[in-house]
Order: C-alpha cells, then structure tokens, then sequence
C-alpha cells in the first residue's frame, strides 16, 4: 500500500507540473501568433474539458463489454424520463467499477 500511496503521489504531482507547462506554452504560443488572450484562454479551456472525455472513450473502447453494459443500463434506467436516488447510486456504483478497471489497466 506504501508504494501505491508513493505512485500515487508522483503521479499527482507530474500532473500539476506538466499542466503548468502546457498552459504556459500554450499562452506564449497564441500571444507570438497573435491571437487575442480571450481567444488562447477558451482554446485551453476547450482542451483541458476536452481531454478526460477524450480518454474516457478511448478507454471505453478498450472495455467495450463494459462501455455496453453501461449503455444499455442508461438505456433502461431512462425509459421513464427520471432517475431515482436507487438509479443515480447505480451508475455511481458502475462508474466507480469502471473508473477501477481502468486503473488496474494502466498498473
């Protein structure tokens, strides 16, 4: 557990770094082609919304038997234009169970 709590760590802080650097690199690189800071900050916002949906759905497709099985729990769940408290703790439950299979994924 002490090694996953250090990975986790390192990972957490190479995150915040590298997102340092690529928001920086990204204004110095619109302001030297002349675009307006308006313009570079909903471009960085655009990618940093962007991204995680993007990884999602590549790793979506990775699992797809589990990509299916939401679907078609979404599917049914919504037949009747609502979710119930039961429903929405379900999809929590599944996406948790995804988010974990792609962690033991990458590990």
């Amino acid at each position: 557990m002490p090694v996953s709590s250090f990975i986790f760590m390192i990972s957490l802080l190479v995150l915040i770094v590298s997102a340092r650097f690529f928001t920086t690199a990204a204004e110095n690189l619109g302001l030297h082609s002349g675009m307006s800071t308006f313009v570079i900050g909903v471009f960085i916002v655009g990618i940093g919304a962007s991204l995680p949906e993007l990884a999602a759905g590549v790793l979506a497709c990775f699992s797809l038997p589990v990509f299916v099985a939401a679907a078609i729990l979404f599917y049914l769940l919504t037949q009747d234009k609502k979710i119930s408290p039961s429903e929405g703790m379900l999809f929590l439950v599944f996406y948790g169970f995804f988010i974990s299979r792609a962690v033991v994924a990458f590990i």
